[in-house]
């Protein structure tokens, strides 16, 4: 029998090893105090261990003020990505745009299909006139697992890659506080919700023991100063699961506390370094109104139509060996 492959999300590396550590146990009827957190987060991670395909929606949100501008003092950024995605064969597509200040609404389109032994790359970037530029690299098995780890999706056939996001995922989990908090309907099904945070301070308490030091080098190898001001920051989650098959449905990301913190403890250390009265009296000069990552996930398992690469794309993608480096700097 073929070995049958589950596909997992990753979204922002920490986006996605939250998002899989979650899922609900009980009943409909179950009173919500009797269902274990803890239980809830180890069953959803077991459950999209074998999912074979999903549609993923993301969209990031970001809106902060300068309050010492007199003008233009408004930083927004907006992005969305839409992904579909099936394995046997792996194919995929997505479609994002970001926008925000000078940027026009920049629109990217990506996919992956096969192509006898091998699979073929497309990818579209919309110009400043509005016209598509399309490339497109042929690619081997192994080049196709490569992009598919840069685009955050990774399937778990119990190798190495998959071995190490486990790990993430577990260090992540143990980190987290997290109850259920109440149901709700999602797409007519009932879903349990779980909030709570994740604590970066115990994230970076339980790094040394965790074997994940290595793989998150970004967070070990920070100094001293910087490592202080994360010690006691938190992030909101918020993540619906579906109650009758334990998969995870939406996920909300919370990040403007941990910004807050950020600005407030790079602020005192400017205070502190200064003997400007003027400064140490000043107040935080950025205000952040929104720093926000949520996930919608839908269509697992269930049958996806083969992924169809736009005729525009066929008729004009043209051979570029670059192509890897662009879709990189996405």
């Amino acid at each position: 029998m073929q070995k049958r492959r589950g596909i997992k999300l990753s979204l922002l590396a920490l986006a996605s090893a939250m998002a899989v550590s979650l899922a609900g146990c009980g009943n409909q009827a179950a009173d919500l105090s009797t269902i274990d957190a803890n239980a809830v987060m180890e069953q959803v991670s077991a459950n999209m261990s074998d999912v074979r395909s999903m549609d993923v929606s993301m969209a990031v949100r970001v809106d902060m003020t300068n309050e010492l501008a007199q003008q233009d003092n408004q930083y927004q950024l907006q992005a969305d990505a839409d992904l579909a995605m099936k394995e046997e064969p792996l194919q995929f597509a997505m479609t994002a745009k970001v926008s925000g200040n000078d940027m026009e609404g920049r629109e990217s389109q990506l996919y992956l299909v096969p192509q006898e032994k091998e699979y073929v790359c497309y990818y579209g970037a919309t110009e400043e006139d509005n016209t598509v530029h399309w490339a497109k690299q042929t690619v081997t098995q192994q080049e196709a697992e490569k992009l598919k780890e840069q685009y955050s999706l990774q399937l778990a056939e119990g190798d190495t890659q998959q071995d190490e996001t486990n790990e993430i995922g577990k260090l992540l989990t143990q980190s987290m506080a997290l109850q259920v908090t109440g149901r709700e309907q999602v797409d007519q099904k009932n879903n349990l919700v779980l909030e709570g945070t994740l604590k970066i301070g115990d994230v970076l308490a339980l790094l040394p023991s965790s074997g994940t030091e290595e793989m998150l080098g970004g967070l070990s190898g920070l100094s001293e100063e910087v490592l202080s001001l994360y010690q006691n920051m938190t992030i909101p989650l918020r993540f619906s699961v579906e109650e009758e098959t334990k998969l995870l449905t939406k996920c909300t990301i919370d990040f403007k506390p941990a910004v807050d913190e950020i600005l407030q403890g790079m602020m005192q250390s400017f205070q502190t370094s200064s003997d400007d009265t003027a400064v140490t009296s000043m107040p935080i000069p950025v205000t952040v109104n929104q720093a926000e990552i949520s996930v919608i996930v839908n269509g697992i398992n269930e049958t996806v139509k083969e992924i169809t690469v736009p005729q525009e794309a066929l008729q004009n993608a043209k051979e570029e060996d670059a192509i890897s480096g662009i879709m990189t700097n996405v």
